[in-house]
This record gives structure tokens, sequence and C-alpha cells, in this order.
């Protein structure tokens, strides 16, 4: 059992959490069965489930010294993106209970392995100390030992996101087919779906491919999606590839699904999901879009990096909107996609991010024969360099290729071709490096 110390340190520390508790549980090391048994418990009193949470875990570590469950909840912590609360505990800010006479004795001979403060405030770490020298540092409430190290200190690196036991789940949505619009198919965006599917396949993904889904089927689909178990996969990855209009996202029977309020906010404030959550959006964020065209070829600028490839099309063209007129019957081949975003996506949790087809109020391109540009500059890109980049290096890489493609459009009344680019767009959350990893392949 607790005693009265550690019990005032472990309210004072529940009542500065909130949704995030549950993924501190399991970084913890707590089960997520126990975890869910908790929620369940105390539904109608999340701080009473987080002061559980904690209670149960520190009377588990009963065996522990209190600076070695001191260490283990700072790492916890910064795990589950609560850095500032990690933070306060190291500098003191948060008193932890004093350590027992008999603790004190069995710990001086071991060193830290974080960063403490002097009285003055100043970190030690990246000190490295004379070879016999030893230092007494006063950490807020309690007078810590460090031994010399003979490491040579390192530069400051970003942290990364813990790799789990599987990569993760992903759900791919494309709607394809349109029964009550005629004329909005989105002919050929089959090879979108597919190559995504197989190169996630490639990464370690356990990959659910839904298509054409109407909007009751998407939503529901988005609920089964966040009610799997997620507690031990790296990261989940989540693409919608469909028409849009306004701020939402059409199911195939033209009824919008919202973007922000029905596929990511659910994810992203679900206690289902420990882990990061990946973001693919290909459709148009706006409805500017280019109208009498007669042809188009789709190629790379001078400058293009020899991993960014040329795409060609050689038929007729269209303009692929989700407004309600009838498309010109002579444009087939050349089709745009669009959805208006809410502008303001505020975040009201971490760890998540999302990459767009194109900018806000702009369309994104995409061909019969070869697919959206940017869900196949995706693919290149995991292909390549998944196994071993970051997502946010991954989607950086996506977005300089993505500006790279251009369309050549000419007029049949003009004999000059305009010329329509893309530049894909990527808002991140996400508090270190994310990986395509799980345990079983990094080992």
């Amino acid at each position: 059992m607790a005693s009265s110390g550690s019990n005032v340190f472990l309210v004072n520390l529940a009542s500065k959490l909130g949704t995030e508790w549950s993924t501190l549980g399991l970084h913890l090391g707590l089960d997520w069965s126990r975890v869910n048994l908790l929620r369940s418990q105390h539904s109608h009193n999340l701080l009473e489930a987080i002061q559980a949470m904690l209670n149960e875990w520190w009377a588990g570590a009963g065996n522990k010294s209190t600076e070695e469950k001191k260490k283990r909840l700072i790492s916890a912590l910064r795990e589950c993106g609560r850095v500032d609360l990690a933070e306060e505990i190291r500098k003191g800010r948060i008193a932890v209970p004093a350590q027992t006479a008999r603790e004190r004795s069995s710990s001086s001979d071991d060193s830290l392995d974080f960063p403490v403060q002097d009285s003055a405030g100043a970190d030690t770490d990246g000190c490295r100390l004379p070879a016999g020298a030893t230092a007494n540092l006063t950490a807020g409430i309690q007078t810590l030992t460090i031994q010399p190290s003979d490491r040579e200190p390192s530069p400051s690196q970003p942290p990364a996101y813990p790799i789990r036991s599987q990569v993760g789940h992903a759900l791919i949505i494309n709607n394809i087919k349109f029964p009550t619009m005629r004329g909005r198919n989105r002919k050929g965006m089959e090879k979108d779906s597919a190559d995504l599917e197989v190169v996630l396949h490639r990464l370690g993904f356990s990959v659910n491919v839904k298509i054409d889904l109407s909007s009751y089927e998407m939503k529901d689909a988005i609920r089964k999606f966040i009610n799997k178990n997620h507690s031990q996969s790296t990261c989940l990855l989540l693409s919608v590839m469909t028409h849009g209009k306004e701020q939402e996202a059409m199911g195939t029977d033209w009824k919008g699904v919202g973007m922000h309020k029905d596929i990511i906010l659910p994810i992203v404030k679900s206690d289902n999901i420990p882990c990061p959550k990946v973001f693919i959006m290909q459709m148009c964020r706006g409805n500017d879009r280019d109208v009498g065209v007669s042809k188009v070829r789709w190629g790379v600028d001078d400058a293009a990096a020899v991993d960014a490839q040329p795409m060609e099309v050689t038929e007729d063209s269209d303009s692929d909107s989700s407004s309600d007129e009838e498309p010109s019957p002579e444009l087939e081949a050349f089709q745009v996609d669009w959805s208006g975003v809410c502008s303001k996506l505020a975040p009201t949790d971490v760890d998540y991010i999302i990459t767009w087809a194109c900018a806000e109020g702009k369309v994104s391109l995409r061909s019969r024969k070869q697919g959206s540009v940017l869900i196949q500059e995706v693919v290149k890109a995991f292909d390549m360099y998944g196994r071993d980049e970051d997502v946010a290096t991954l989607f950086e890489r996506v977005r300089r290729n993505v500006a790279k493609v251009e369309a050549n459009l000419r007029e049949e009344d003009r004999e000059t071709e305009s010329i329509v680019k893309q530049s894909a767009e990527t808002k991140t959350h996400l508090l270190g490096k994310l990986y395509f990893k799980s345990s079983s392949s990094s080992a």
C-alpha cells in the first residue's frame, strides 16, 4: 500500500493528467486489460481512474526504490507525450517522496541516467566530471550522488516514439463509384489503394482496404478501426481517398462525413489508441479548378531530384468536382478532387500527423491510369525509405516530389499551355521521431 507521502505525490500528479492517463499506464507496464478495467470501474470520475492507475503501479513496483520509480515515471511521461510533467518531476516542481535511509544507502553507488539540477538551477545533463570526481547535486527535495561517467557527451537528439511488438493497423478507404451522381466516378483509382496496400504490407502493417463506402459505412469502418487493439502497435495509419465538399469527405451516397468531426477527432481523442496516428488524405481542399481543357501531360521540373519520376498522360482531360453540375462529355481522363477542410485544426491531443494532397483552397491531381500524385509519391517514398527514415522525413520527401509534378494544360481555343502545380501539406503534432518499425523487425 502507498505511504502517505506517495499518496500526496500521486494525487498531485493525477490532477495534472487528462485523457492520456491510459497511455501512461501502458508505458508504466500495466496490462491493457487492467487499464480497461480501471476505466470501467471509474467511468464517471476521470480523476479517480487516474489515481487508481497510479496507486496500482506504485504499489506494484514496491520492490523498487523511490529513485527507480521516479526515473520510470519520467520516462513513461515522456513516452506518452507529457514532457512538461516529466520536466516538473525531474526539476522537483512536483515533489516525489523522499528516499528512506535504506534506499539512500543502497543507491549511493548508482549513477543516474537522467539530468538533475544543482541548487542554482543549472542542468548537469551532458556535463562530464573529471575522473575520480563526484558531485552532490540538490534536485528539488533530496541530495543525489552522481558518479563520474566514462561516456562522451552526445548532442541532444529528438526523442523517438517507442517501438512496439507490431508496426500497427492500417485502414484504407477508397471511394471510386458514386451511383447517385452520374459522371462522378473516380475512374482508375483502384490503383492508389492497391499500391498503398502493398507497400504498407511490406512495412509490416496489418492492412484493411474498404472500397466504395457510403457515409454511414465510412463512420462505421472508422468506429471499428478505433476499437481494434492498438496497445502493442508502434502507430496506426488511416488513408481516405474520395471526393470532397466544403468540410466533408463524400460517401458513395453523396453524403458528407466531417473531416475533422467524424474522421480525425474520434481517432485522436480515443482512449483506446495509445500509439501515434498517421493520416493521409487524398482529396482537394478548395473549389478552384481549370475548365475547358483538352490535353494534358504530367512531367517534372528540370531540377527534379533523381527519385522523382515523371508521370505522362496522353488521353483527354477531365475536371472532377463535388458540385452537382454534369461534367462535359469530352472530359474523361484528367480528374480533380477537392474538399474544404476546417482552417482551424486546433489539436485536442498530441501524437499525430496529417498529410493532405494539396494546400488549402487548391485542387489535387490524379490520372486514370497512373493514380493520384500524392498517393503514388507516398508509395514510392514508403517503399524506398520507409524502413529507415522517420515519418516526418518521409512526408517531407513526399511534399518535395509532389511539388515537382506539373500538369501542362492546353485549351482548345488557345495555342498556349497553362501549368497546374500541386503542393501537398503536412501538419504534425508529433513530439518525437516516429518510425514504421516493430520490435521484431528492428531486432
